[in-house]
């Protein structure tokens, strides 16, 4: 009997842990790519393949090792040259020559960078790096200096060749990308979204087509179509944006182009190219009042546009000015608060014909007392809001 070394313990005490319903099968079955496995290779189909595998190296130069197939699909090992795969920079990370010199400044430890995933599409004999950027360029450089073999052991998946042409290796490629790195090494957010989009994402989909009617983009070249406006604005925050660009109480993105031509009247792209989310829809949150509450509420966007405009004249005051404080669970109420303060000191310094906001009342723009009194504002006294809020039936945004 082996003795067991203090500390560990098999791994089946935690597969003993699942409840009945995981323990002996996974419901959704084994899948490859989203199709069901339909074969599985046992060891019995070893010595044949393996007879193949030895030809295929001597002929083709490389082997691949089948472990499931599906109906469009094959999983298993590919023992390959290390230089013929291409990147698809729409998706995958981008390379970073520090990032590189950090991984391998103590050597390359074959055991640490594991081997490459690779999509392989038979139809065209593409073969498609997904996730393995930074450790093959490594074996790359290990295998010119003459350390490790010239050929490299790959996680592989492989389009069949009589997939149908509406298999896209892109999207194959890109939903495994961002399948995998939805883990503790996560992505930026614009990789992530971009992921996202590349793998038709519903979401993003549809958060990507709201960014290019109002003209906005990421801070990324990933995606090009979102540069083509000529003052195209960066938006930061894209998480939040593809979560809530939707809600109610911003119009459901009715105003978000408004707010991006907006923008440009207010600030040149020189003075000011990168707009916090925050921002854009604190400023949203405010034509929407407008829209809803009209007359009641008596907000101007031109008034809005050149008290902006004022304030940057003046003080040098950008984005950043209204972004914060921002109240616990109310950010984009307090965005919209400090706007609209903002528009107030400009009526009343040019002394213009013009009505102030109400922004004292919690009808229109509900604040914490103690955001009020962090920022200097008279605590407002409790009024009968249900007419409004009815009206606006209002779903609270962070």
């Amino acid at each position: 009997m082996i003795k067991q070394n203090k500390g560990f313990y098999p791994i089946e005490n935690d597969w003993r842990q699942l409840s009945s319903k995981y323990k002996n099968k996974i419901d959704a079955g084994v899948v490859i790519a989203g199709e069901q496995v339909i074969e599985v290779i046992t060891a019995d189909q070893f010595p044949e393949i393996f007879t193949q595998c030895l030809e295929d190296l001597r002929i083709k130069g490389h082997f691949f090792i089948p472990q499931f197939r599906s109906n469009n699909f094959e999983q298993g090992l590919m023992y390959k040259p290390v230089r013929d795969a291409m990147i698809d920079e729409e998706y995958n990370r981008d390379f970073y020559k520090d990032h590189f010199a950090k991984l391998f400044h103590n050597g390359y430890d074959p055991t640490l960078a594991g081997v490459a995933d690779i999509l392989v599409d038979l139809r065209n004999d593409l073969i498609v790096n997904w996730d393995s950027r930074h450790r093959t360029v490594g074996y790359i450089s290990a295998s010119t200096g003459g350390q490790v073999p010239p050929n490299q052991w790959c996680n592989c998946v492989r389009i069949k060749k009589n997939a149908p042409q509406t298999i896209n290796p892109k999207k194959v490629a890109c939903d495994y990308f961002r399948k995998k790195n939805q883990t503790p090494k996560t992505l930026s957010p614009e990789e992530r979204f971009i992921a996202d989009y590349k793998s038709e994402e519903v979401r993003a989909v549809r958060a990507y087509t709201m960014l290019l009617v109002s003209g906005l983009r990421l801070d990324s070249d990933k995606l090009q179509e979102l540069h083509q406006h000529k003052d195209a604005r960066i938006i930061t925050g894209i998480t939040h944006f593809q979560t809530h660009w939707e809600k109610q109480d911003l119009g459901k993105g009715r105003f978000l182009p408004k707010v991006v031509d907006s923008i440009r009247e207010i600030w040149s792209y020189a003075q000011c190219q990168s707009f916090s989310v925050y921002f854009i829809f604190g400023y949203a949150y405010l034509l929407r009042l407008d829209d809803v509450c009209g007359d009641q509420f008596g907000f101007d966007n031109q008034v809005m546009i050149d008290a902006l405009k004022y304030h940057y004249e003046k003080n040098l005051q950008k984005q950043n000015h209204y972004i914060s404080p921002k109240a616990s669970n109310k950010a984009i109420e307090s965005v919209a608060f400090l706007l609209a303060r903002a528009y107030n000191k400009y009526i009343e310094s040019e002394n213009l014909d013009h009505r102030l906001l109400d922004i004292h009342n919690a009808q229109f723009i509900d604040l914490p007392k103690d955001f009020l009194a962090q920022i200097g504002e008279p605590i407002p006294e409790v009024e009968d809001t249900s007419s409004i809020d009815e009206a606006l039936d209002f779903v609270t945004t962070d």
